[in-house]
């Protein structure tokens, strides 16, 4: 089914952003959300604390843990190169995975440490 909207006949003040989105993901007890949090294929620890405005993608979050507001949080598979461990002679490369932390101010295209991180030529 599809949905039309015409932004002309949404009252703002009907629109309720308060509220968190989940997707395949397992929450343990007693977790604190904040607003406007969306979780995907997540696992989220006992006593975690989520902040509000955040993103969790493909996350394990040990118990007690805690994301502060305005954070985006997401694991991604890389392929390494090959032959890029000391104890590695085949020439496949490994799938490995790295979880980046980024705040809602951080520019993919920009600078960290005076050298571009997305080089998109």
């Amino acid at each position: 089914n599809e949905i039309n909207i015409n932004k002309n006949e949404i009252n703002k003040n009907e629109i309720n952003i308060n509220k968190y989105v989940c997707i395949s993901s397992y929450f343990e007890s007693e977790i604190t959300f904040g607003n406007r949090a969306i979780i995907e294929y997540s696992f989220i620890g006992h006593n975690s604390i989520l902040g509000t405005n955040i993103i969790l993608s493909n996350i394990s979050l040990a118990p007690n843990s805690i994301i502060p507001s305005n954070t985006l949080l997401q694991t991604i598979p890389i392929l390494s190169p090959p032959n890029s461990t000391s104890n590695s002679t085949s020439n496949t490369p490994l799938l490995l995975y790295v979880t980046c932390v980024n705040g809602i101010k951080d520019d993919f295209k920009g600078e960290i440490w005076g050298s571009k991180v997305f080089k998109g030529e």
